[in-house]
This record gives C-alpha cells, sequence and structure tokens, in this order.
C-alpha cells in the first residue's frame, strides 16, 4: 500500500479561495497538514474558520492581487503567520462575459490585472522564499477558454489565460535550477447546480442533484486533488499543462504539424498545401523545450 500525501511543515497560499475550487484547494492542503494563506476580497475569514473547525490551520488575507502592493502583502502575510513559504496557487479570477464589441477597455483590463498582473505579482514577492524552500512549487490556474474557444463572449478571459500558459513555460524554466517547478492546470468542478450538465456531472461524482453543496463539494474535491499533487515537492513535473476535469486528468499541450517544406515557397503553394499544413497526423507534441522533447 502506497503512502498518504502529506504537507506537514509546509506552507501554501491559494488566491481567490474564498469560494469555489479556490475554497477546495485550501481546504485540502490545509486537511493533508499545510499551513494554508486563505486569500480573498470575500469570505477568506469564514474559509479559515471552516478549516479550522476541522483541525487544520490556515491565516485568512483580504488583499487584492491584481496590484503590486496586494500581491506583495499576501506573501507577507504567509511569511509573518508561517515563518516560509513552499507554495502557490495562483487561483484568483473574475468572469464576466461580455461580448467582443461590447467590451470597453475597462473590461478588458480588469481581466488581464486579475488574471494574469495577479500571477505575475503574487508569484514574483513569493520566489525568493520558494527559492529558499529548496523544492517551491507553482500551480497557474488556466481555462479551457484558451484552448477550445468553447464559451462565446469571452475574448478578455482567454487573452488572459493564455498568458498564463506562456508565463507557465517561461517559469518552469528559470526556477528549474532552483529546485522551483511551475505548473498549470485547466480545472471544470460545477460550481452551480445549474450548469446545464448538472444531472450528468452530479451522478458522476456520486452526488444527488438537488444537493448543491454536495455537489459542489464534490466536484471541486476532483480537481483539488490534481491542484494538491502540483504542490508536493515529491512532484517532479515541470511545465506541463494540466487538464482536471470531475475525476479526468489529462495532459494538454501545444502541437506542431509536418507541414510543408518549400525553400521556393510561394502563396499558391501555401494555398496548394493547406491541407498538409493543418493535417494533425503525427504532430508533435511541443513539451517544455529542456527535456528535449521538440527541437524546434
Amino acid at each position: 500500500m502506497s503512502s498518504a500525501v502529506s504537507f506537514d511543515d509546509h506552507v501554501a497560499i491559494v488566491t481567490g479561495a474564498g469560494g469555489g475550487l479556490g475554497r477546495g484547494y485550501a481546504k485540502l492542503l490545509a486537511a493533508r497538514g499545510a499551513r494554508v494563506v486563505v486569500n480573498d476580497l470575500r469570505n477568506a475569514t469564514a474559509v479559515v474558520e471552516e478549516i479550522s473547525s476541522l483541525g487544520g490551520k490556515a491565516v485568512a488575507d483580504e488583499h487584492d492581487i491584481s496590484t503590486e502592493e496586494g500581491a506583495r502583502g499576501v506573501v507577507r502575510t504567509a511569511v509573518e503567520a508561517f515563518g516560509a513559504l513552499d507554495a502557490v496557487v495562483n487561483n484568483a479570477g473574475v468572469f464576466p462575459a461580455c461580448p467582443f464589441l461590447e467590451m470597453t477597455w475597462e473590461i478588458f483590463d480588469l481581466m488581464q490585472r486579475v488574471h494574469t498582473y495577479g500571477p505575475y505579482f503574487t508569484t514574483r514577492y513569493a520566489w525568493p522564499h520558494l527559492v529558499e524552500s529548496g523544492h517551491g512549487r507553482v500551480v497557474m490556474v488556466s481555462a479551457k477558454a484558451t484552448l477550445w474557444g468553447e464559451t462565446r463572449h469571452l475574448t478578455h478571459y482567454g487573452a488572459a489565460k493564455g498568458a498564463v500558459l506562456g508565463m507557465t513555460r517561461q517559469l518552469a524554466m528559470e526556477g528549474a535550477e532552483h529546485g522551483i517547478c511551475v505548473n498549470a492546470v485547466l480545472p471544470s468542478a460545477l460550481t452551480s447546480v445549474e450548469h446545464p450538465r448538472a444531472r450528468e456531472l452530479a451522478r458522476r461524482v456520486g452526488a444527488d442533484p438537488a444537493d448543491r453543496e454536495q455537489v459542489v463539494e464534490r466536484s471541486t474535491a476532483l480537481a483539488a486533488a490534481v491542484v494538491a499533487w502540483l504542490c508536493h515537492p515529491d512532484c517532479a513535473a515541470n511545465g506541463e499543462f494540466i487538464r482536471a476535469q470531475v475525476g479526468e486528468v489529462r495532459q494538454v499541450s501545444f502541437s506542431m504539424t509536418h507541414g510543408i517544406n518549400d525553400p521556393g515557397l510561394t502563396v499558391e503553394a501555401v494555398r496548394d498545401g493547406f491541407d498538409a499544413i493543418l493535417d494533425p497526423t503525427g504532430a508533435a507534441v511541443l513539451a517544455p523545450l529542456w527535456r528535449n522533447q521538440a527541437p524546434l
């Protein structure tokens, strides 16, 4: 029998942990022994009280991580409360859908500040402490909107979450020499029983669709298991994108087709060869280059 995964003596920050998936991440990490900073503009104290009632250790933090000073503040909270920092889960987010032609600069900028600047600022100020830890872990939270374009009116959201994937790969390369691993998760959970697939997903997690609390709790716990493992020092993955959806866990990556190779390329050659350019058969997975799996 394999041993249980423990986070004893580890300190983790979870941003946006006042509800939904973030609350699930914070609760699971605390249940496994981590000391957790629960960051959110709302409900952080309630989640800490919930964790404490179950015997876990956590502190609340209400800094706004979309600002540099706020991100510095949440890291300061962790170090002052627990004396160290081993892992950061960059989960905080907002989700205002908006048709592209109605999208003002203010709406677009809000998405970038929360979903791109927030992870940048928080990780930037956490970085020295993660280096000191010797086994620092960063989990970036991206989204399927970046790769699938499945939901309408999320251009601003997809753009911000796409930047997170680029940040993941680059930071993974820089962090490797310090023992820091940086990965991204693309999670889905049922946080509302009004979801069109509520009954199907509820059955999948063994919950009653009429019991909203049970459905949310069980579906978020499945994604939390993936995030928790990516936070653990025994997890050596670095620069990976992991899809977590109601118990299904898969690697996601970019790929490059064989395409065409024509030193005398013309517009006509591109036109005539475009089907071959787009043909995914035998495409190469673009894994992190330092693993020497996908040279350009």
